[in-house]
């Protein structure tokens, strides 16, 4: 064997010899840290919103609960220029009557409030083709029997915070507690479902029940 064949072999060996030591050295302990910097990394942890207790009337009637609602939105910072109006012209086949020719690249905004089934079925397939789509979960306030007394909620972040009347008043009863949950992004920034874990879970308001001397809440003492 030639001295330039012998060179070769040295140096093939010296690259699968440094390949094969990076390998374990990234799968053992001295790798933990680039391990947790990729999860940091490709980690998204959010909140699970709680479902806002119920009031019922002195005579057991009910007066307010929540809903469930969702809606589309149109998330710009995520907007590809390639496929926006590849999107635009999906979204027409599925929302004819919305107004979409107002829909800009540039700024976010919602393109259907209060999907029905349908609609959610819809837009849940176009959420998996273009990133800058995503489906928004809040809950809506129902009213049954409007009295002044009852008061008004204010949504944050997904939770609904009493602002006057009784949903003030009683609003640590009825707001309950939002649970937490981590679930890992693709490189285009969209939820790989099979990881999705609930860190905590959440804890869902009391309803409360309404006397002429004040309200009680339905769990026991």
């Amino acid at each position: 064997m030639n001295t330039r064949y012998k060179i070769f072999y040295i140096f093939a060996a010296a690259i699968l010899t440094i390949t094969v030591l990076r390998m374990f050295f990234l799968a053992s302990y001295g790798g933990k840290s680039y391990r947790q910097e990729a999860d940091n990394t490709s980690a998204h942890h959010g909140e699970l919103s709680a479902i806002r207790g119920r009031i019922y009337d002195e005579n057991d009637q009910l007066l307010a609960w929540s809903e469930r609602s969702c809606d589309l939105l149109f998330r710009a910072e995520y907007s590809n220029d390639n496929d926006f109006e590849n999107m635009c012209r999906d979204l027409k086949k599925h929302f004819p009557h919305q107004l979409l020719q107002n829909l800009s690249r540039r700024y976010s905004s919602v393109v259907k409030y209060d999907l029905t089934a349908a609609e959610l079925t819809a837009a849940d397939r176009l959420c998996s083709i273009y990133p800058a789509l995503e489906i928004e979960l809040r809950w809506e306030r129902r009213i049954k029997h409007h009295r002044p007394e009852l008061g008004e909620v204010r949504q944050e972040n997904g939770t609904e915070y009493g602002i006057s009347g009784w949903e003030k008043e009683f609003d640590d009863i009825l707001r309950g507690q939002p649970g937490k949950f981590k679930v890992m992004l693709d490189r285009r920034g969209r939820w790989i479902d099979s990881t999705f874990r609930i860190v905590q879970a959440s804890r869902n308001g009391q309803d409360i029940y309404l006397s002429d001397e004040k309200a009680h809440d339905d769990q026991p003492q």
